[in-house]
């Protein structure tokens, strides 16, 4: 009875591609048409080589005099005839091909946890991303109509409030084409979910910030918690819009995720800083203007601040401000 064996194709990053039973032998290999394996490879010859079994019954593959030959890895030994076992890995032309026993054992499935959680879920629903979208929307109308030093129309409030509008389904749907392509479905809701829920997120984080900045006079401590924050918010982000798009491992994805998120905020605040500071010749005002309900530090006296001002003054005048 004749042995059964498995050919497996890799591509370049040593990942296989195809799986194909060899049952019958000979099994001829090469580019043209009439093989049993047939590899799209212009460096292959149209009969590059044989797999057959020698007078032991044992597997051999036969190089057929091919242009570019036949090598073993990973000595990368050119060969014309070669004993095959379950380990056997050939290259032909620029692809691979690994011949094992049909009695290998593959290793267990991956344990998917994608669908087994509540959360994801909640995030495939129409109604949970409905739900962070409306939630997203209405932060931004408030943040725009606490902001404005006038009351704003329905109008102006609708066309300030419009290109956040268009942007999140826009980001959703870019990273529902990553997803078509390496996750093999589109994963919009999630998507737009998982952005919603940022923006949601970073606008309330931002609120509280101001707030606390303005409670405290801690303009600086308000900016380095907002920011360690925002990484993570960015960071929790991208972890579900890579665990939607992704065949990546939990860990993997949590690890680009984290260094995606710093180098981007990261820049964003370098961008920042750059413009606010020696760089900039315009006057920085890092003041957070809120009820003064809300202010729990010590104010300052208006007799203090006219003197801070007339210090200021002198030393503008004395030439020695830095």
């Amino acid at each position: 009875m004749e042995p059964l064996m498995v050919a497996e194709v890799l591509d370049k990053s040593g990942r296989v591609h195809s799986r194909l039973r060899l049952e019958q032998f000979p099994v001829r290999i090469g580019r043209a048409y009439h093989n049993d394996i047939i590899l799209d490879d212009e460096f292959v010859s149209p009969e590059h080589a044989r797999i057959e079994l020698d007078s032991s019954g044992q597997p051999v593959i036969v190089d057929l005099d091919s242009d570019n030959g036949t090598y073993v890895l990973p000595k990368l030994e050119r060969i014309m005839r070669h004993p095959l076992s379950g380990e056997t890995l050939l290259r032909l032309g620029h692809t691979l091909i690994r011949l094992r026993s049909a009695d290998y054992q593959v290793p267990p499935a991956r344990r998917d946890s994608l669908g087994l959680n509540r959360a994801t879920r909640w995030l495939t629903q129409g109604v949970g991303a409905a739900i962070a979208y409306g939630m997203a929307l209405s932060l931004i109308i408030l943040e725009h109509h606490q902001s404005s030093p006038e009351a704003l129309g329905p109008e102006q409030i609708l066309l300030a409030t419009l290109s956040m509008a268009l942007a999140i389904p826009l980001w959703a749907g870019l990273w529902a084409l990553a997803s078509r392509s390496f996750a093999h479905h589109a994963y919009f809701v999630p998507h737009l979910a998982i952005a919603s829920a940022a923006v949601a997120a970073l606008f309330v984080l931002d609120t509280l910030g101001q707030y606390y900045a303005f409670a405290f006079s801690a303009g600086i401590s308000a900016d380095v918690i907002f920011e360690g924050v925002t990484v993570l918010v960015v960071a929790s982000a991208l972890y579900g819009h890579l665990r939607f798009a992704t065949l990546l491992t939990p860990r993997g994805v949590g690890t680009t995720a984290l260094v995606s998120a710093l180098v981007l905020v990261g820049m964003i605040y370098f961008s920042d800083y750059v413009d606010a500071t020696d760089f900039n010749d315009d006057l920085p005002y890092p003041g957070e203007l809120k009820p003064p309900a809300f202010a729990f530090g010590k104010p300052k006296s208006p007799a203090r601040f006219v003197e801070d001002a007339k210090a200021i003054l002198r030393t503008l005048d004395a030439g020695q401000w830095d």
